[in-house]
C-alpha cells in the first residue's frame, strides 16, 4: 500500500506522517509512544463513530477497521456537511 518513493508530509500528531495526504491532520487515537503492540493499540481506540482524522477543512469519523498482516484499513466518513462525500 506505501511506495517508499512518495513524498511524506507531516501531520499535527506527533507520531503519524501522511502519505498522498499534504493538508495537516490530527489523528487523535494515534499512540503517543512507539511500542511493538502501537498498531494494535491504536486499532483498539478507534471504534465506530470516533474521530479518526480532523483538520480545518473536514472531521472524518470511523465506520470500520481492521488489522491485516501489519497495515490498519480505516473506512471513514465525513461528519456533517461536506463538499465531498
Amino acid at each position: 500500500m506505501f511506495n517508499e518513493a512518495e513524498k511524506l508530509y507531516p501531520s499535527l500528531t506527533p507520531l503519524a506522517l501522511q502519505v498522498r495526504w499534504k493538508i495537516p491532520t490530527e489523528f487523535p487515537a494515534c499512540p503517543e509512544e512507539l511500542t511493538d503492540d502501537a498498531l494494535l493499540l491504536y486499532e483498539s481506540r478507534l471504534s465506530f463513530g470516533s474521530v479518526f482524522a480532523r483538520n480545518h477543512f473536514s472531521t472524518s469519523l470511523v465506520v470500520d477497521r481492521r488489522l491485516k498482516d501489519d497495515d490498519l484499513i480505516v473506512l471513514t466518513r465525513f461528519a456533517g456537511k461536506t463538499v465531498k462525500d
